[in-house]
């Protein structure tokens, strides 16, 4: 009776300890897509800013597609940017105003949700010099 109340221990203590490793390993992947979509996003305000508010350009420096002032770019599981099709996480990029450009930036994942977005500004002058 020892003998099967130890190993009925070691059998419920194996399965708590096999439930927190798959928990621990879920929430591992969800702080790299965090971070990943976190570069992705600081990556897509910088080409924002160096392309001075130009979409196209943007979308251009960071290997996506341009549709009037939206921008996409998508990225496969290890973050490297691939066609839509292959994609697991969409960068979006929506700009507007004129001489005060903005860029609402975000990236979702494969379900849609978004995990990380921001907002990027950069200041155009008349002659259409961007500046910051």
């Amino acid at each position: 009776i020892e003998f099967i109340s130890a190993l009925a221990v070691f059998c419920v203590a194996a399965g708590v300890c096999a439930g927190l490793l798959a928990v621990a390993y879920k929430q591992s992947r969800a702080a790299a897509a965090l971070d990943g979509a976190g570069f992705a996003c600081a990556s897509c305000a910088d080409g924002f800013k160096a392309a001075g508010g130009d979409m196209a350009a943007c979308a251009a420096l960071l290997g996506g597609r341009a549709d009037g002032d939206t921008a996409r770019v998508w990225y496969d599981a290890d973050w490297k940017v691939c066609a839509e099709a292959d994609a697991v996480y969409t960068l979006t990029a929506k700009a507007r105003g004129d001489s005060l450009r903005q860029a609402d930036i975000g990236v979702c994942g494969a379900d849609g949700a978004q995990i990380f977005g921001l907002t990027a500004s950069v200041y155009v002058a008349e002659g259409g010099d961007g500046g910051q």
